[in-house]
């Protein structure tokens, strides 16, 4: 008996839980996409899923181009700003500096909010270090490695890196658990009226994609 315990013991410090978000976070990150050609972004997501009571999510991308919901749903005539924002279960896409927002999609067609545990059955890879941390390795929808912190508890975990094939978020270089309400006020430019005319939010619209949700991009 002291032998099969101590193997179930060993067993689950092997497999620690998948990883699950907290209520509430902000992380900023740097990154690196290659949807044409090489693209590098910084930014900030911003999520709260308030216990599942009116989610609200808010992406920020400083170089639009590296995002393609950005540069395929309206013109894009130079590399600014993008920020997606997920309220009242409509996705929206804000472009500050041309002074345009178009609607994407919404919760039907896979454009919500993703709840906190959307990645908890992730197969697991052991750890790695990178850049001087003990991570857990994820392997998530068979499309993404993704990177947080070690910890028994998944929610006292950090997103530390996303690696994917076309697009690659190399640090997550802070990841606090408290958010700014302001920053999920919707632009008052931006209506439900006007909907993207283009790109994979048109996609999305025409197809009703509920089983492919957004997960990061």
């Amino acid at each position: 008996m002291k032998w099969l315990l101590f193997g179930l013991v060993a067993a689950f410090a092997a497999n620690p839980a998948g990883p699950v978000w907290p209520d509430k976070f902000s992380a900023q990150w740097n990154d690196v996409s290659f949807w044409t050609a090489a693209h590098s972004s910084s930014g900030q997501l911003d999520y709260s899923w308030n216990g599942g009571v009116h989610p609200t999510l808010h992406w920020h991308w400083i170089d639009g181009w590296a995002e393609p919901y950005c540069w395929q749903s309206l013109p894009m005539p130079w590399d600014v700003q993008c920020e997606h924002f997920v309220v009242n279960g409509q996705r929206f896409l804000y472009y500050q500096y041309l002074n345009e927002c178009c609607m994407c999609c919404d919760d039907s067609q896979g454009c919500g909010v993703p709840p906190p545990d959307f990645m908890q059955n992730s197969a697991y890879q052991g750890t790695v270090t990178y850049l001087g941390r003990s991570l857990y390795s994820w392997n998530f929808n068979n499309q993404f490695n993704y990177l947080e912190t070690v910890d028994a508890s998944p929610t006292n975990r950090d997103w530390a890196e996303l690696i994917s094939t076309p697009s690659n978020f190399t640090n997550v270089w802070a990841f606090t658990p408290s958010v700014d309400p302001s920053v999920f006020a919707l632009p008052a430019i931006c209506t439900p009226v006007r909907a993207c005319p283009a790109g994979p939010c048109l996609t999305r619209r025409t197809n009703n994609c509920t089983n492919e949700p957004i997960y990061f991009f």
